[in-house]
């Protein structure tokens, strides 16, 4: 949290501390006082007042103005230059006193006035401190009170905001109305859920970046004039509210953005609830219909609900996130890619997502691709297009056949797409071992010729198969000569036998050749 200063619990009160020393030379009752050390600290908070009779320290407090007696400092043997010191560290707002007794501090004590930015107020001769202490009480609570009607209406305008549905955008433009300039609502990732100024978007994030990446819940501030508000809820802090005050009420500015973190927490804690409440509808709604418990009539009248319509095209997407650390990017991602998605955790490592499909199919896969490489280990099975909500089992018997064969064959692609022709589909039920074992066999004369030709017969094996047997075609697509390619024809049949006219022989290599190459990153 370099830069950030943490803000103590007394320097961040829960009521404003408008008043300042300076403000004590303007009072009538101390009209010609004079500022006769430690001017630098003229703008110290003032919310209290008290007087010394005795020259100690013990009952000092922060933020306070200390009326000194004149016989509080008789005592010959009295360190007063420790004590003005003491007082600073106590955080006294200042020391008001006839100039014969400031005097008696002596050049160390108006030297430690000074070190230490603490006023000594000279009060004008012939100041009675009873008097005084009636006049600035008067003023204290008189200010006091003026702040409090302030920042209570500050904290009504915000509820008002909370309560009248409002989102976090209106209570982030209602915060930089108070403050007067620009305030930021961030998550605990640090992305900006609203701000009342877009252009400071930028500057709000990296004022905050450093007091998120802490564990710190204490309120803070930084150098370039940004306050730093914990959101917090149940213990576990939800993010911060990063406000930069124009300087003017900053006690009511301070106040009202500690209650504005505390709304934001209620509001962010009910988004949260009815995202939960709205994935459990979901979530139910697609365990329902991919069980076949739903009629079509009941499965519309349940997506309309939900907000989908039931006449909308789409493809299923079933996903397994078991090499995923953190199941839920799932969602996001698939969420962050397509918004209209209907997406539910199916099970524990599974994912289902209903697609629109008005992007096209070439849209569509793209997306998916797009989607799998994003995720480390999963694994995505899609179906066929569905025109019907209530065929989605359909689309998920699809969706499971695509994905069962994209783990059994899916080395070289991370995702397949339901292919009713492919035999793929039955091959994927069968152990992954004995398929290899199928293509072994079926290969082995071929395997065990020398490495340099048993490349160039494999290739001019797969290109006749693909070629429908068509050795013209597959000597123009090999580049190679005619008589070359009828060469090979050749030592292929000596190698396997006459799979040129035996249509048995010829679809257990060209099954052999599919195995072996869906399978080979396996081995």
């Amino acid at each position: 949290m370099d830069g950030l200063r943490q803000l103590e619990p007394a320097a961040a009160p829960t009521l404003p501390r408008r008043l300042r020393v300076s403000d004590v030379l303007a009072f009538p009752a101390l009209e010609g006082a004079t500022v006769y050390a430690g001017a630098n600290g003229l703008e110290r908070p003032l919310v209290r007042l008290n007087v010394m009779q005795v020259p100690t320290a013990r009952f000092a407090r922060r933020n306070e103005l200390i009326l000194i007696a004149t016989s509080a400092f008789d005592e010959p043997q009295l360190d007063l230059a420790a004590l003005v010191a003491e007082l600073a560290g106590h955080g006294v707002a200042a020391l008001a006193a006839h100039t014969s007794t400031l005097e008696r501090l002596g050049e160390a004590g108006r030297a430690a006035a000074e070190e230490h930015a603490l006023p000594l107020i000279a009060l004008p001769a012939g100041a009675r401190l009873s008097t005084l202490l009636t006049a600035v009480l008067e003023t204290l609570v008189a200010s006091q009170a003026a702040h409090l009607r302030m920042v209570a209406a500050a904290r009504d305008r915000l509820v008002d905001v909370l309560l009248s549905g409002g989102d976090l955008q209106r209570l982030a433009a209602a915060l930089g109305d108070i403050v007067g300039d620009c305030v930021a609502i961030l998550d605990e990732g640090g992305a900006v859920l609203a701000i009342s100024a877009e252009e400071d978007q930028a500057e709000a994030a990296e004022a905050a970046r450093a007091w998120l990446e802490g564990d710190t819940i204490a309120p803070a501030e930084t150098g370039s004039g940004w306050l730093l508000w914990p959101i917090v809820a149940g213990g576990a802090r939800l993010g911060c509210v990063a406000a930069r005050p124009s300087g003017a009420g900053e006690g009511v500015a301070l106040a009202a953005v500690q209650n504005g973190a505390r709304t934001a927490a209620f509001a962010i804690m009910h988004e949260l609830e009815e995202a939960a409440a709205v994935s459990r509808l979901n979530e139910r709604f697609v365990r329902d219909l991919l069980v076949g418990h739903l009629s079509a009539e009941v499965a519309h009248e349940r997506a309309r609900a939900l907000g989908w319509d039931p006449a909308t095209p789409y493809r299923l997407l079933l996903l397994r996130d078991g090499g995923v650390e953190d199941g839920a990017d799932v969602g996001e991602a698939v969420r962050g890619r397509a918004p209209d998605a209907l997406v539910v955790r199916h099970d524990d490592d599974r994912w289902v997502a209903l697609l629109p499909t008005a992007g096209g199919e070439e849209a569509e896969e793209a997306l998916v691709a797009d989607l799998v490489d994003s995720l480390d280990g999963v694994r995505a099975g899609v179906s066929a297009q569905c025109e019907e909500i209530a065929a989605a089992p359909f689309a998920y018997g699809q969706a499971r056949e695509a994905l069962r064969s994209c783990e059994t064959f899916g080395f070289r692609t991370a995702w397949r797409a339901f292919a009713p022709q492919s035999p793929l589909r039955m091959l994927a039920h069968v152990p992954p071992a004995e398929l290899a074992a199928f293509a072994d066999d079926t290969l082995a004369p071929l395997d065990a010729v020398e490495p340099e030709q048993r490349q160039i017969l494999t290739e001019t094996l797969a290109l006749l198969v693909d070629t429908g047997l068509n050795v013209a075609d597959t000597a123009r697509r090999g580049g190679w000569h005619y008589n070359t390619v009828r060469y090979r024809v050749g030592r292929l049949t000596d190698l396997l036998g006459p799979f040129m006219e035996d249509g048995e022989r010829l679809d257990a290599l060209m099954l052999a050749l599919l195995l072996r190459r869906e399978l080979s990153a396996a081995g």
